[in-house]
């Protein structure tokens, strides 16, 4: 049986002919035994080599080391909002916010484009704001090596650690100017002033060399789609953790190795050593997604074929660190088109480029319970004769699953929904963002939703968060058809929720970083569904002095009250206590605060509801 090995999301392109004397005829790298490898890069190669082997120079793709100009958004309350540089093209978006200043957030993305005609130029972007998106800036930083030609890259990656720096990890393709030796890498670098300024470390996580150009045939590894999570919880034994998961391919076997490794608190740099938690003789398996728990659980996820396309996701956790992980359990099967085949496509996405993409979140609200989402055409067959956006919760830390539902609610089977990304607030409410084409009528019109649901992942209240919509013909005219990545980045700080995704709206090919800065509670109360308790209030809204609510309770509970600001810092709280059945003064004090909205959110052991207030003076 012929082995396929998907080495990809990392783009191969060749800029000179230094490295040939003449133009070779392109060969697709194959097994000892003559059966070809399969891999997007490898069709992508077949695209791009030939233009680029005419090239005469070797690009070092290396911008100068200074300051660049600020970047001022739009207002946040307008919703949508460019982040990026325009007549770019960002794609594969990712985003973290600094848990212990969230007016600090450091968005990356890959930056790779073919205007003006030349060969194709990669590098990252990294893109930071102080005052909580008002205003952004672009790091001078850009991913690329000294003395290093970058041939192809990809998967940007963040994470804060526990003293506020930021983590970024990508995976780049690249030949030394001097000697010629290619190198597949996975690198660090770390930023200790919000993002701005980066030094790489010089213990790459993962690096492997070639030499042979036209096959790779002397390449022993290929790292690919790594993930990072860290531990933030104050009680966690392993606080201070950074977990990174991805894919070790071995090029030769055509063996597919999930594996993770750990960056221990002080330390700037991932230790050697590796965890392999794909336990099954895999045909493929990819799409390695991991997250924490506050109680210091780490949860891992994938995507797997055990052969004959027999697709599934799959869940292994650690309880002690990440020395040691479970035997990974299916969470569910997906229906999903046989992978590379060419006999499935989305306007504007590559047909070597469309994946389940599954993603794993742990409720910070309670650590045993997970959510996991993916694309898919149904669970265990086809349902559908478009992409739908699945969900599927676990109450007991992964244990045992619930079944699969839908998100989307549009009741069109023939369009396509794909590419979620997946995150839960402090009070339990799921966040679901993705790229949607119910709206299309005709054309490849491109929207992109968000949901949310209260209660667990039943429901979903969901609308179109783009004012604008991405003609998908054109998104991938400018990034030699890669289109906008298969993965964009969800965040939550307080009653805040920031999507971030790759925005084609100008239809002429070049993507730019969006976001999309709501506050669900703007415009309705949001209370989880349960019918043991109530709030009403406040009694006068503005508010002067004093906030006065009545909470009404059919059982006792504890109950907590918070109150945010604006940009979702807590600002203030009531400390837990116990209440007996019936009816309740809640007056939370005020006098001291400077005038403008806050939000109000009062917790209950059945559910929390959040209320905003106006105060005044």
């Amino acid at each position: 049986m012929k082995t396929k090995i998907f080495l990809f999301s990392i783009f191969y392109f060749l800029f000179s002919q230094i490295l040939f004397s003449q133009k070779k005829e392109i060969k697709l790298p194959t097994h000892p035994d003559g059966s070809p490898i399969f891999c997007e890069k490898f069709d992508l190669l077949e695209k791009t080599l030939p233009h680029i082997l005419d090239q005469n120079n070797l690009h070092n793709n290396v911008i100068t080391k200074s300051d660049l100009p600020q970047i001022t958004a739009s207002n946040r309350t307008e919703e949508d909002v460019r982040i990026g540089d325009a007549g770019e093209s960002e794609f594969e978006i990712h985003a973290a916010v600094n848990p212990y200043d969230s007016s600090n957030i450091v968005v990356g993305a890959m930056n790779i484009s073919t205007s003006g005609g030349g060969s194709p130029s990669l590098k990252f972007s990294i893109y930071y704001t102080n005052d909580f998106g008002t205003t952004w800036a672009k790091s001078p930083f850009d991913g690329t090596l000294p003395n290093e030609s970058v041939i192809g890259g990809g998967d940007p990656m963040i994470a804060f650690d526990e003293n506020g720096n930021v983590f970024f990890t990508w995976i780049l393709l690249s030949v030394n100017a001097t000697d010629q030796l290619g190198k597949w890498g996975m690198y660090l670098a770390k930023s200790t002033n919000n993002g701005k300024n980066w030094i790489i470390s010089g213990n790459p996580i993962e690096l492997d060399t070639f030499t042979n150009f036209i096959n790779l045939g002397d390449l022993d590894h290929a790292v690919d789609k790594q993930w990072m999570a860290t531990d933030h919880s104050p009680t966690s034994d392993f606080t201070g953790n950074i977990y990174l998961t991805y894919v070790d391919i071995e090029t030769m076997t055509g063996t597919y190795n999930m594996k993770v490794k750990r960056r221990l608190p002080g330390n700037d740099f991932f230790e050697n050593g590796s965890v392999i938690i794909s336990t099954q003789n895999y045909a493929l398996a990819q799409f390695g997604s991991v997250d924490v728990g506050m109680d210091g659980t780490v949860y891992v996820t994938f995507f797997a074929d055990t052969g004959n396309d027999n697709y599934g996701i799959y869940l292994t956790k650690s309880t002690d660190g990440g020395v040691t992980f479970s035997i990974e359990q299916k969470i569910s099967n997906i229906a999903f088109p046989k992978l590379f085949s060419g006999n499935f496509s989305i306007e504007g996405i590559d047909d070597n480029r469309i994946y389940p993409c599954p993603h794993v979140v742990v409720d910070p609200s309670d650590p045993a319970k997970i959510y996991a989402t993916w694309t898919a055409f149904g669970i265990d067959s086809q349902v559908s004769n478009g992409l739908d956006i699945y969900l599927s919760t676990s109450e007991n830390g992964g244990d045992s699953w619930s079944t699969p539902i839908v998100v989307n609610d549009d009741m069109d089977d023939k369009t396509h929904q794909f590419y979620s990304s997946m995150a839960v607030n402090q009070e339990g409410v799921v966040f679901v963002s993705w790229y949607d084409q119910r709206d299309k009528n005709g054309t490849e019109d491109t929207n992109y939703f968000m949901g949310y649901s209260t209660d667990g992942g039943v429901v979903f209240e969901q609308k179109n968060i783009t004012t604008l919509t991405s003609d998908f013909s054109q998104i991938s005219t400018s990034n030699v058809g890669i289109g906008p990545g298969e993965y964009n980045q969800i965040i939550t700080v307080g009653n805040y929720t920031i999507p971030f995704w790759g925005d084609g709206r100008t239809n002429d090919g070049q993507i730019m970083v969006y976001a999309a800065f709501l506050n669900v509670f703007e415009e309705e109360e949001i209370i989880s569904i349960n019918t043991q308790f109530s709030l009403e209030g406040p009694r006068v809204n503005p508010v002067k002095n004093t906030a006065v609510f009545e909470l009404i309770l059919k059982e006792s509970s504890d109950v907590n009250v918070l109150l945010y600001d604006v940009l979702g810092r807590e600002i203030k709280s009531i400390p837990k206590q116990n209440f007996d059945v019936g009816r309740h003064t809640i007056k939370l004090e005020v006098d001291e605060l400077s005038m403008g909205e806050y939000f109000v959110t009062v917790r209950t052991d059945f559910g929390f509801k959040t209320k905003k207030i106006i105060l005044v003076r």
